[in-house]
C-alpha cells in the first residue's frame, strides 16, 4: 500500500512517457469462448473483423439493441449485442466505408452467452469499442488476415 501525506511530492516522469501503453487488453480468441458462457462474473474482451451491423431496434420495454457480426483470422462469426447506452454511442457511419480499409474492432468488457449452440457476446456497462487501434494485437490481426477487406452487410 502506497501512503500520501502532506509532505509528498510527486514528479511528472517526461522521458518514459512514450513507453506506457495507452490501451491494455486481456483478448480471448473467438475459439475459446465456451470457457466463459454464462459467467457474469468474468468480463471478455475480443477482436473481430466487422462484417455486418443491424439497424437499431427499441422493444417494447424501452431498451435498445444493436447488433454487430464480427468474424476471426479463421472466419469464425460471432455476435456482439450492444445494449442501451452502449447501443446508442456506437457510430456505425465509418464502418460502412467498405473498400477503405478493414473495421478490425476490439471490444471489450462484454459477457459470454450460448444460444441455440453458438456462442454470442452482449454488452455490459463497461462495453467499449475501437476501430483500429494502433496496438500490436490489430496489427498482428491484420497481418493474419491479409488484404482482406469485406464489405460491411447493413440489415
Amino acid at each position: 500500500m502506497i501512503w500520501f501525506t502532506s509532505f509528498t511530492y510527486i514528479t511528472p516522469e517526461e522521458e518514459n512517457i512514450a513507453q506506457i501503453a495507452i490501451h491494455k487488453f486481456q483478448i480471448k480468441p473467438l475459439e475459446h469462448l465456451q470457457e466463459r458462457s454464462g459467467r457474469n462474473d468474468i468480463l471478455t474482451d475480443v477482436i473481430g473483423l466487422l462484417t455486418g451491423v443491424e439497424n437499431t431496434v427499441t422493444d417494447g420495454e424501452g431498451n435498445v439493441r444493436k447488433k454487430l457480426y464480427i468474424q476471426d483470422q479463421r472466419k469464425q462469426q460471432v455476435t456482439v449485442t450492444l445494449w442501451n447506452e452502449v447501443a446508442n454511442s456506437f457510430i456505425q457511419e465509418n464502418m460502412l466505408l467498405t473498400g477503405i480499409e478493414a473495421n478490425i474492432l476490439v471490444i471489450t468488457g462484454t459477457r459470454v452467452t450460448q444460444y441455440l449452440r453458438n456462442y454470442q457476446l452482449g454488452s455490459s456497462s463497461g462495453t467499449k469499442i475501437y476501430r483500429n487501434l494502433n496496438i500490436a494485437e490489430v496489427e498482428e490481426f491484420k497481418k493474419a488476415v491479409g488484404e482482406f477487406i469485406p464489405e460491411v452487410t447493413q440489415f
